[in-house]
């Protein structure tokens, strides 16, 4: 009796390790095989998002909320899991970010495939669909681009917030406004899923400005005017084509360094300005600190705004009032 016994507990012990080893190792039972769990997966519902990513053993993975007013990184995810194929079960060993808690959660695995992976967990009995992550996008706001996915042919498309980035029936993504956005691809049998990370302009700018002239002139090409302005000679682009949403770019330089020490800009959308508004409350403005006037005054020309460092101090010009983080000096 204590043989069967023995031989029982390492036909289990055998299935466990064969379940959990790498890509090259074959199931023994079970309807879903290892390999079809790896790769990102993301699954939307209400106004959370939730997306992990597996590779062998181990798991990392991001929580998104308020998806559709101010999307927020609630918390990161990192941990390991392993599928046991004698009775469908996908374990995961799940570190929080925000609570730094260790939890162990098991689903049973309803469907898995290339586009599809359904779970139920066992503790609440919700059921949940992932779909694969295709790829994350990071664009410019007011930009524009088609997406296009040889592995997959889109019927139909969603955002999930349209204020960050829209798509259009024939799936150009246009950028809005700073922030995080989900694209939903549906076709007839299958949806995927594109993260859409939308940055303010301010955000390239301020990195220009750590650079000299000679790389603009690389990046933009030939000016259509240049000029003195001061102590600094100046290069202007009147209809930048790299450009779309703005009118025009001024990029003013030491001739002796040919460091770039001020760039400005001159905005067509609003949309795009207060998507760069919105970095330069993050970035530089202390909001404890008293500005010049009520914050309600800020950025009165929803058209015009000026980014430009000088003796390493950055500053932000709305309305020809500038605003600086110099410590102790608002």
């Amino acid at each position: 009796m204590k043989k069967i016994y023995y031989s029982v507990f390492l036909m289990f012990l055998f299935s466990i390790l064969t379940s959990c080893g790498g890509d090259d190792e074959k199931k023994t039972e079970g309807n879903f095989d290892s390999k079809q769990f790896q790769g990102e997966w993301c699954s939307i519902s209400g106004s959370t998002a939730t997306i992990f990513a597996i590779a062998n053993n181990t798991f990392t993975g991001e929580v998104y909320t308020n998806l559709a007013t101010t999307p927020t990184l609630y918390e990161t995810l990192s941990g390991t899991w392993g599928y046991y194929p004698m009775n469908d079960m996908l374990q995961m060993e799940v570190m929080h970010s925000r609570t730094l808690e260790l939890v162990t959660n098991s689903y049973k695995v309803l469907k898995a495939d290339n586009r599809t992976l359904q779970l139920r967990e066992q503790s609440t009995g919700s059921v949940d669909d992932y779909y694969k992550l295709l790829g994350t996008i990071t664009i410019e706001a007011g930009n524009s681009t088609m997406l296009t996915y040889q592995e997959f042919s889109p019927t139909g498309y969603q955002s999930t917030n349209s204020s960050i980035a829209t798509i259009d029936s024939r799936g150009v993504l246009t950028a809005k406004e700073q922030g995080t956005a989900f694209i939903s691809m549906f076709s007839d049998d299958a949806i995927a899923i594109v993260k859409v990370i939308v940055n303010g302009r301010i955000d390239k700018f301020v990195t220009e400005l750590k650079g000299t002239i000679d790389e603009v002139l690389m990046k933009y090409g030939t000016p259509d005017v240049t000029g003195e302005i001061g102590q600094n000679k100046a290069v202007l682009y009147k209809t930048p084509s790299s450009e779309p949403s703005l009118s025009r770019i001024q990029y003013q330089f030491d001739e002796s360094t040919r460091e770039v020490s001020r760039i400005l800009t001159v905005y067509q959308s609003p949309s795009v300005f207060n998507a760069d508004k919105e970095f330069v409350k993050n970035s530089f403005i202390d909001h404890g600190s008293n500005l010049y006037g009520p914050f309600t005054d800020f950025g009165a020309n929803p058209y015009f705004i000026s980014p430009f460092t000088e003796s390493g101090v950055n500053y932000i010009s709305y309305n020809n009032q500038e605003y600086h983080n110099r410590t102790g000096h608002y």
